[in-house]
């Protein structure tokens, strides 16, 4: 995300949460330098969503979006229970516009019901898809 954030939707990277590789810092002529490892340092997914935000932005955000069961932790983290927020729940359910998988979004679904988060349905909320389609 952080390589087309820019570009495609106009976010810069240092904006974008999300996965990271492992990174190391090795001594060089040059006054060191920062090389990528061949491993991941942090899957954010899951419970390693709230905790990924919490270290790079230090508190709990006011605005969160997903798409299946792995952003659970992550909604149910925003705003906490004494801050208001928007829990936005993206539900992929329009096969003809766009790929339907609704499999792997039940729980988030149904916590979304359940705690009242927004709930937008591709198939019946959004008039566009994809721009010039």
């Amino acid at each position: 995300m952080r390589g087309f954030s820019r570009d495609l939707y106009g976010i810069p990277r240092e904006r974008v949460i999300g996965s990271t590789v492992a990174y190391r810092y090795m001594e060089s002529d040059q006054g060191g330098e920062i090389v990528q490892q061949a491993e991941m340092d942090v899957i954010d997914d899951g419970p390693g969503k709230p905790v990924q935000i919490w270290n790079l932005i230090g508190r709990r955000p006011i605005l969160s979006a997903g798409n299946s069961n792995g952003d659970l932790p992550m909604l149910g983290f925003t705003g906490g229970s004494s801050l208001p927020a928007l829990r936005l729940l993206v539900l992929h359910d329009d096969g003809e516009r766009e790929f339907e998988y609704t499999s792997g979004a039940e729980r988030v679904l149904q916590a979304s019901q359940e705690r009242g988060w927004s709930v937008i349905s591709m198939k019946n909320d959004w008039k566009i898809i994809f721009p010039g389609s």
